[in-house]
Formats: C-alpha cells, structure tokens, sequence
C-alpha cells in the first residue's frame, strides 16, 4: 500500500527493468536535477511527456523514443505514449498485445526503426 495521499502504478516486469535501469545508469545526472528516486523518475519522464502535448494540427503519431530494442510513440488519437518491443526483426505493440496494429505499422515506417531491423 502507498503512502497517504500517494498512488501505485503497475509497469510490466520487462519495462520496470528497463526504466529501472535507465534510472540506475543516469542516477548521477539526475541527482542533479533534484531526482533521488526511482518513483520521482517515473513521475519526471510522464510530466515531460504531458508537457511535450503536440498541438492540435500535429500528426497521429511520432517516436518519442528508441533505445536498446524498446520504442516509445507519442499516439495523438489516443493520447497516450505507446511503448513497443523491437526483437528477433520483429516489433510488438505492447499496448495493443499484438504484431499488426497500427502502432507497429507506424513503427516500421520509421528509418531509424528500419536501420535497427536490418543489422
């Protein structure tokens, strides 16, 4: 349980490493910027993201992120950041749980997608 006046978020396994790990590497950088934990990470990279809220005339999609085979899109139809798996040449949404959605149709329009796919 949270503490009072405090939320939980579920990440799956495979992203909370992920995040964990990038927060882990960077923990000196972002010390800096006033960020000591794990929880104030999250909280940081979901206030940015809101703050980055394309206007209105902006397109459906775009990358916001790609490291290390995890993809992040900026879905406008949905508002939400979409994160994806790029593995064995393949790319699976992992908010749709499947390998032909439009996300993953975006995501193989992208050339930085494609030059990681074809190493």
């Amino acid at each position: 349980m949270p503490k009072p006046g405090f939320k939980s978020y579920a990440l799956k396994e495979k992203l909370y490493g992920f995040w964990r790990n990038e927060f882990e590497s960077n923990r000196d950088e972002l010390r800096q910027q006033g960020i000591t934990s794990f929880s104030a990470f999250l909280t940081s990279l979901l206030t940015e993201s809101l703050e980055k809220s394309p206007p209105s005339n902006s397109p459906i999609m775009k990358m916001v992120y790609l490291k290390e085979g995890l993809l992040a899109l900026q879905d406008n139809l949905e508002n939400r950041l979409i994160e994806l798996t790029i593995k064995n040449g393949k790319i699976k949404c992992l908010y749709d749980k499947k390998d032909d959605c439009m996300h993953v149709g975006f995501a193989y329009s992208i050339p930085e997608v494609n030059k990681l796919l074809n190493k």
